[in-house]
């Protein structure tokens, strides 16, 4: 039995969607300067009538396809602060290391595709420019990109604002509550009598963003 047209125009769509992901992701990464032609491949050879990110966009499906693009776009600008010798360093790490090579290409537009805010794509290009560098390894890379991505930037801003001023009083309780819940904060007990008061500080996590962040959102 035939599918109705609508289902295939979906399955089209989804279709358009993973190519215009992984293409997008191949050309930010190309343009600045990270990788080069092995990250296009075969890729190129099957979608051979697109040629530029710029033409995506005209093909995208919905406004959905436009912020992802944008999300990319501002994951890559990181990048440019990275020497050219740390680059080609990296990117000869990823043609030796195909493995590396798979999960990066297939990771990276998941982990930027659910960010909720653009400004946390920049922060996630700052990590991954801090594994282009080799400051961050590529698990480290991973799990402070998914810790960013379950808290607000608002909250993030707020974290860096207290490691500045070394205030913890500039952090509220549902503030401190919101960073546990991303996993950067881990919970200490304090004994005052027959009670035991529990209050958060940030976790290795988030001295290690901190850490990576903080010269950044310092000058903002």
């Amino acid at each position: 039995m035939s599918q109705p047209s609508g289902i295939n125009k979906d399955k089209n769509a989804l279709d358009l969607v993973s190519t215009f992901s992984e293409f997008a992701l191949d050309r930010a990464l190309v343009s600045s300067g990270i990788a080069n032609d092995l990250f296009l491949g075969e890729l190129a050879k099957e979608v051979p009538v697109i040629g530029t990110v710029v033409r995506l966009a005209d093909l995208a499906t919905g406004v959905r396809d436009r912020l992802f693009l944008e999300k990319m776009c501002r994951f890559a600008q990181p990048a440019d602060s990275v020497p050219p010798e740390e680059r080609e360093k990296f990117g000869k790490m990823l043609s030796e290391d195909l493995a590396l090579q798979t999960r990066v290409k297939q990771n990276l537009p998941l982990l930027i595709d659910q960010l909720s805010e653009m400004e946390k794509a920049t922060i996630v290009g700052w990590f991954f420019a801090a594994l282009v560098q080799g400051r961050i390894s590529y698990r480290q890379f991973v799990s402070l990109s998914n810790c960013v991505s379950r808290v607000t930037y608002s909250d993030i801003c707020t974290l860096v604002e207290s490691s500045i001023k070394n205030d913890n009083n500039v952090l509220d309780s549902a503030t401190r509550e919101s960073l546990a819940a991303g996993g950067l904060m881990r919970s200490m007990g304090h004994a005052m009598g027959d009670h035991v008061h529990n209050y958060y500080v940030p976790n290795e996590a988030a001295e290690l963003m901190l850490e990576l962040i903080k010269p950044h959102l310092a000058k903002e």
